[in-house]
């Protein structure tokens, strides 16, 4: 047993030097895995451990794949280094797009409206990631007048939601990264 925990320990340090490459829903599970307490000597708890710990595992290496050698990465961090409506310095290929709004709402994420998915689990602060790939956007019909997505973030505030003139009286966009789309 003690050897499965300390291999355990090996690969919970090792996910959290990557956890950046999880989503917010992978990230609670790795909050849960690391926090839970479990019997050693339960073999089903140390089995479900083991499972969600692979888990992680395989969706690191997943989303490591996904941004490897493309401007996915980079269109990410810039979403979140940016605040308010703007348009990305990058471009991205049509399956770049959809990988990088896989990877920004996450595996557990709801669908809002046609073309619009939002993550179920917030971000640190109350926020929410938000894809968007509507059709007035895929055909260029709003700035920056080019097929684009959205990556953004979103506050669901009463207090902020008050003192705004946004016509969606639940939330509000902090980002909206409009990022341009190869044909």
């Amino acid at each position: 047993m003690r050897d499965t925990e300390a291999s355990n320990s090996e690969r919970l340090t090792a996910i959290d030097r990557d956890k950046d490459y999880l989503s917010a829903a992978d990230k609670a599970v790795f909050d849960q895995v690391v926090n839970e307490k479990y019997s050693t000597s339960n073999p089903e708890q140390i089995k479900q451990r083991q499972d969600n710990i692979a888990k992680l595992e395989a969706a690191i290496q997943a989303n490591k794949k996904i941004i490897q050698d493309s401007n996915i990465n980079a269109v990410i961090a810039e979403t979140k280094a940016k605040r308010k409506d703007y348009t990305s310095q990058y471009t991205l290929t049509e399956n770049e797009a959809i990988n990088a709004g896989v990877l920004w709402v996450g595996k557990e994420h709801s669908r809002i409206d046609d073309g619009v998915y939002r993550s179920n689990t917030p971000n640190p602060d109350g926020t929410y990631n938000q894809y968007r790939m509507d059709n007035g956007s895929l055909d260029g019909g709003h700035e920056p007048n080019v097929p684009h997505i959205h990556l953004q973030i979103i506050k669901i505030d009463e207090e902020i939601i008050k003192n705004s003139r946004s016509r969606n009286k639940t939330e509000i966009s902090i980002v909206n990264n409009h990022i341009p789309i190869q044909k």
